[in-house]
């Protein structure tokens, strides 16, 4: 029994170690494949990296193709562009001489309009001004012509009525200094003021020789004035009053003339 056990022992160690040698050639013969698979990918890696370095030299190239391309592209559109710019500024200076050009054709044109018409304008002015004289302006000229004539009569007869009133002023001043002082007292004149016991030199019937012969000497001036009744016909009035109501009437006929003259 102890054989047998260990027997069965046995035979149980040496399928255990079978199968243990059978899975170390298994994973022997995994390892080699994972070793050929290992190589494979190291080869492929090896073969990208390469394609990849290709690829980006190949990247550098066209990149650098492109730049260049993009430089020259941007160089041939700057000279595009200057070329165009160069002819529109062409092109703008020939249309502005062209329009100062016409500017100046139509300024010399519209001078010579301005002298046609100047002329023109002077040639009517002197044909208006020796123009004949129309019945309407010939009548009115007429009348104002009239008119004219009768103030200039109108003037010289004031002129020659104030001549003949200032030499009659001249010749008659002797006849009044004579009759009345040449230098009287001036002051106010009121015939109404009560007489002073001082007057002595009184009239009251009959008026002297003096007395008639001023009053027909002052009628020459006063004649047609209102005052005259007042002042001539009361005789009883004292020769000082008297005198100076003369006096007064005197330069007041005399500044009334001298103001209308």
């Amino acid at each position: 029994s102890v054989k047998a056990k260990s027997l069965d022992k046995s035979r149980c160690h040496m399928g255990r170690i079978s199968d243990l040698r059978q899975e170390v050639s298994c994973r022997k013969n995994r390892v080699s494949d994972l070793d050929h698979e290992i190589h494979s990918l190291n080869e492929t890696i090896s073969i990208l990296t390469k394609e990849l370095e290709l690829k980006g030299k190949e990247v550098l190239r066209v990149r650098s193709e492109a730049n260049l391309h993009i430089r020259a592209h941007g160089q041939d559109l700057s000279k595009r562009l200057e070329r165009e710019i160069d002819e529109l500024n062409a092109s703008h200076n020939r249309e502005t001489q062209i329009m100062l050009s016409d500017f100046n054709k139509a300024q010399e044109l519209l001078k010579d309009k301005i002298s046609a018409l100047q002329i023109l304008l002077e040639g009517t002015e002197e044909k208006f001004r020796n123009r004949e004289s129309r019945q309407e302006d010939l009548q009115v000229i007429a009348e104002l012509r009239e008119i004219v004539s009768e103030r200039e009569a109108l003037v010289k007869k004031l002129v020659d009525d104030k001549k003949f009133y200032q030499l009659e002023l001249v010749n008659r001043e002797p006849g009044f200094n004579k009759v009345f002082n040449t230098n009287p007292n001036v002051g106010v004149i009121n015939p109404l003021i009560k007489v002073r016991e001082v007057h002595t030199n009184l009239f009251k019937s009959t008026p002297s020789l003096q007395f008639l012969e001023s009053m027909n000497i002052i009628k020459e001036y006063f004649k047609g004035y209102a005052l005259w009744e007042v002042c001539f016909t009361e005789v009883h009035l004292e020769w000082d009053i008297l005198q100076r109501l003369l006096i007064a009437f005197y330069c007041s006929f005399s500044c009334t003339f001298l103001s209308v003259a």
